[in-house]
């Protein structure tokens, strides 16, 4: 990796990285993010699995190549280094950060805070690594559109919820964009009844039946039952209820 990557450039104001990201445009346009062909030099994807696979524990690798093997989205889910050595071939906007790594729809989950309140974030980070943004946001729309086709939802389905995915993040960022880091608290925000006490708003929950919610089942009240079961604030107390407790 080079070493320009890894040191800390200074940070110019908002305004000045707004108007260097649109001329960047000019130089890398947004459509050239739209296609992807695979390279001629292109390396052999189980020979990508086996290489990561020698950082694993041996033993466990057939049940991990097992559980690949069920649909196109869980042989996705395993495949983040096969993504990031396709990644590596496409346009790069040259804008680094610390990815997650492994940025797919079924990473993301609830869990308690150090103060003890429940949010909603990316809750795994065992592919980190320094990447251009962008890559992250591709992982997120794909694995999207992975499974609503491994769920036989449609390429219409698939093509709006990765549009959707992708979408909603250039909502967010600007949203956050003047905050500091310790001051941004996320998009969990959005949904009132994660915090302490009050009752969640219904029109601000997924649908019940979990049709849009591409997990296996709708998980959001149950996971949060679960992040106060397994959490208690400083005070040794159990977390105030919701209105989306189970």
């Amino acid at each position: 990796m080079p070493l320009e990557h890894m040191q800390t450039a200074p940070v110019l104001p908002a305004a000045e990285r707004r108007q260097a990201g649109q001329a960047f445009r000019k130089v890398l346009p947004r459509s050239a993010h739209a296609h992807w062909v695979p390279s001629a030099a292109r390396r052999d994807p189980v020979d990508i699995l086996i290489e990561s696979g020698r950082h694993r524990i041996a033993s466990l690798l057939p049940i991990r190549y097992d559980r690949m093997r069920a649909s196109a989205f869980t042989f996705f889910r395993g495949a983040a280094a096969i993504m990031a050595a396709d990644l590596a071939d496409t346009p790069m906007t040259g804008l680094w950060v610390q990815a997650c790594g492994d940025c797919h729809l079924a990473n993301f989950g609830t869990f308690a805070s150090p103060e003890g309140t429940p949010v909603f974030d990316v809750n795994d980070f065992d592919e980190t690594l320094p990447a251009p943004f962008e890559w992250d946001l591709k992982r997120l729309a794909a694995s999207f559109a992975v499974n609503a086709l491994s769920r036989e939802l449609g390429d219409k389905t698939a093509r709006h919820l990765a549009a959707a995915a992708v979408q909603a993040g250039a909502v967010e960022k600007p949203a956050g964009a003047g905050a500091g880091p310790v001051d941004f608290t996320g998009a969990w925000q959005r949904y009132p009844g994660l915090g302490r006490g009050g009752p969640a708003d219904p029109a601000l929950l997924p649908p019940p039946d979990g049709k849009l919610l591409l997990t296996s089942k709708y998980q959001g009240p149950y996971d949060l039952k679960r992040a106060r079961e397994r959490e208690s604030d400083a005070r040794g107390e159990p977390l105030a209820a919701s209105g989306v407790d189970c």
